[in-house]
């Protein structure tokens, strides 16, 4: 186990991980309510009641919104990999105080 503040080195491929995952989906969650695929989605044809509130544009605006909470999750993470990176080791000496 790691010494507090410190990351294990298998941590780091989750962070990785996790970053790229937040901008793929946030890429995603703003481009496609705004291309033809939102238009032709399976659900509109199976709930036809829902065809007017998810074909609004506040709908399409609020999932981009997420789009964009989800790209700044993976720029918040990406910053924290790059400190981390920066960041010396600690030592034994350092925390005793």
């Amino acid at each position: 186990m790691p010494p507090h503040g410190d990351v294990a080195s298998g941590s780091r491929f989750w962070r990785v991980l996790l970053t790229l995952l937040a901008f793929e989906t946030g890429f995603f969650l703003i481009l496609v309510p705004w291309s033809s695929v939102w238009d032709q989605n399976f659900l509109l044809g199976y709930l036809s009641s829902l065809q007017f509130q998810l074909r609004s544009h506040y709908v399409r605006g609020a999932v981009s919104a997420l789009g964009v909470v989800n790209i700044w999750v993976g720029v918040a993470e990406a910053w924290t990999l790059v400190q981390m990176r920066r960041r010396p080791p600690a030592t034994p000496a350092d925390e005793s105080g």
